[in-house]
């Protein structure tokens, strides 16, 4: 049977809804996400929306795919980030299978162009973060990709 994560968004005005310090690093994010994350058996893509000292404001379930892939567009990762007032974004999906997670031809090709929505929208994306099924993951920003 498989195991659909709920759609969630989550909003409060004026106020950190997951965490009192900024999201400065990968490992903040993933934290923030990672019960979300926790068993899931198909990719599954979410943004993460910031404000603009870098708190998460809110998060979202943007895509759900297979075993090796989940269709994303550009426009659902930024719906969210634009009706919550973000300031900027950072996308986050989990790799299913094991071993280092690794970016695939179409995560590099999804990240430049939400990287380049975001330049156009005013609403940078800052990282985009694979979670691999045994904990690992891995950084965009961290490997100069963005």
């Amino acid at each position: 049977m498989y195991k659909i994560p709920e759609a969630r968004i989550r909003v409060a005005e004026g106020s950190a809804l997951y965490s009192t310090t900024p999201i400065t690093v990968d490992d903040d994010a993933v934290k923030l996400l990672k019960e979300e994350m926790r068993g899931c058996d198909r990719e599954c893509v979410y943004v993460l929306n910031l404000d603009n000292r870098h708190y998460p404001i809110s998060y979202s379930l943007v895509a759900v795919g297979g075993l090796r892939t989940a269709n994303v567009t550009v426009a659902n990762i930024f719906k969210s980030a634009i009706l919550q007032n973000a300031a900027c974004v950072i996308l986050l999906h989990n790799h299913t299978s094991y071993g280092p997670p690794a970016p695939s031809g179409c995560d590099i090709e999804i990240t430049q162009k939400v990287k380049a929505a975001g330049e156009l929208l005013d609403i940078p994306l800052l990282d985009h973060i694979i979670v691999g099924s045994s904990g690992e993951t891995y950084s965009f920003r961290g490997h100069k990709l963005l």
